[in-house]
């Protein structure tokens, strides 16, 4: 961080996940780096590893991710609240839980559109695969990896907001 401080960078991009992003963003900070950090969808709990009195390190850094968690629509709101309601607890709920509710409905549509349970079966159906996901379309058309909107989150006096959706 020192070396890259030298350089007077506008932004950096940070790419790990939130526990290691806390403290190098931490560091950064008391090191005196003004730039705009950037950083995966991995950042998507960085909040809860920071202490409140804290927050303010993270002013200036955004992060990409699958879902506007601070700015969802019905169907994301929905799963959200099921998901408060049924584990009583909202420190588990991110993204990854919104990921993985999502991939069991995936797998089922596919074994639906299969007919099949067989692997290779799922696979061919889930190659002409689109899948109406809690905050956008998960489209399997194009090939191995999925196209979705990535939704642009910044940090902001020690919350998240989202900053819109964008496709490729």
């Amino acid at each position: 961080l020192t070396k890259i401080n030298e350089g007077s960078p506008d932004v950096i991009m940070i790419p790990c996940y939130y526990t290691d992003a806390a403290k190098i963003i931490t560091q950064a900070r008391n090191l005196g780096i003004t730039a705009k950090l950037l950083g995966p969808d991995g950042w998507d709990s960085v909040l809860g590893q920071l202490d409140e009195s804290n927050y303010s390190v993270l002013n200036d850094c955004y992060y990409c991710s699958q879902f506007a968690m601070p700015d969802p629509g019905e169907k994301l709101q929905h799963f959200m609240d099921a998901y408060v309601t049924t584990f009583n607890d909202e420190e588990t709920l991110n993204m990854f839980a919104a990921l993985g509710y999502e991939s069991m409905y995936i797998i089922a549509q596919a074994i639906e559109a299969a007919g099949s349970t067989d692997s290779n079966a799922i696979t061919a159906a889930m190659n002409e695969l689109v899948y109406d996901g809690l905050s956008a379309k998960v489209d399997f058309t194009a090939g191995q990896d999925p196209a979705r909107e990535a939704i642009i989150i910044q940090f902001e006096d020690g919350a998240e907001k989202s900053l819109g959706g964008y496709t490729i």
